[in-house]
């Protein structure tokens, strides 16, 4: 569950505030989407902001291209003190570490086939492009 009870938040660099007085639940299970123009931060500013404040669990973003993941996890990075894991092969095993995995939506599709309780340490997963054609999409 992610409670937000009268957040403002701003970030170091910002003269104003990102969020002010927002009051939000979403409970476990329910789909939220994040809508903004181009440039507003859904991709790099989302899951960094949940991390360690607002949820108890890794939160995995996806992207629809290996590069794509690795830009989005590198700025994320530089941008915050958070650890990212990033996982971008079809084949990647093992734990997924790190409050933050950017993975492509292949690489999460692969996992789900392999073992759907392989993401019970999930907490929140960010499907980002969602308005991008592709298999693996329609089959998370």
């Amino acid at each position: 569950m992610i409670i937000f009870d009268d957040v403002t938040f701003t970030f170091a660099d910002a003269k104003h505030p990102t969020l002010e007085k927002v009051n939000l639940e979403i409970v476990e299970g329910e789909l939220a989407l994040v809508l903004g123009e181009t440039g507003s931060g859904k991709s790099t500013q989302v899951a960094s902001f949940l991390s360690g404040r607002f949820v108890d669990g890794n939160i995995i973003q996806t992207q629809t291209r290996v590069a794509a993941t690795e830009l989005v996890a590198k700025r994320v990075s530089a941008e915050t003190t958070c650890y990212v894991d990033i996982k971008t092969g079809e084949t990647e095993t093992g734990d997924w570490e790190g409050p933050l995995v950017f993975c492509t939506n292949g690489c999460l599709a692969q996992r789900l086939a392999r073992n759907k309780r392989s993401l019970r340490k999930c907490a929140v997963l960010i499907v980002d492009e969602v308005h991008e054609e592709g298999w693996e999409r329609d089959f998370i």
